[in-house]
């Protein structure tokens, strides 16, 4: 080309290319920063704990909430006051992802028969029972965590 011929369409589209290129990568690279940035946040999750059967003689309740063997979360419900209805329901921030939830029970006596886990004597008459549950966290919702044995 010279000085005194007009550019070619191929000429303009390679300028304007050139122009456009790093304004359409850093765009492209922004998207991606804030697509992993929500997606790596932790989601508020209701976690409705069916009891059942389990509810009958409940003092107390730890769950213990683990990604990869590290705790992640633990809340503790106390049942002196107010017995234990059939559901306790709680909301807690994770991060998506697998989770195992270690569910403690202790009893001011003997635990039901129904449940089936880790069986240990507490101080004095108290009993504990150590459940494992597993956990599928995808974002925001409810999930329902059966803690005794569903009645057919």
């Amino acid at each position: 080309m010279t000085d005194d011929q007009p550019p070619t369409a191929a000429e303009r589209w390679r300028t304007v290319a050139r122009r456009l290129l790093p304004r359409v990568v850093l765009l492209a690279g922004v998207a991606l920063v804030l697509l992993y940035t929500f997606r790596s946040r932790p989601s508020t999750v209701e976690v409705v704990y069916e009891l059942g059967e389990a509810s009958r003689g409940l003092i107390a309740a730890r769950m213990v909430y683990r990604q990869g063997g590290d705790e992640a979360h633990r809340v503790a419900f106390n049942y002196d006051q107010q017995p234990a209805g059939n559901t306790q329901t709680h909301q807690v921030r994770l991060h998506e992802g697998d989770y195992l939830v270690e569910v403690t029970l202790t009893y001011a006596g003997q635990p039901p028969a129904v449940l089936e886990g880790k069986r240990s004597s507490g101080h004095g008459e108290q009993a504990q029972v150590l459940l494992r549950r597993p956990l599928l966290v995808r974002g925001s919702g409810q999930v329902h965590i059966f803690v005794a044995p569903q009645r057919e």
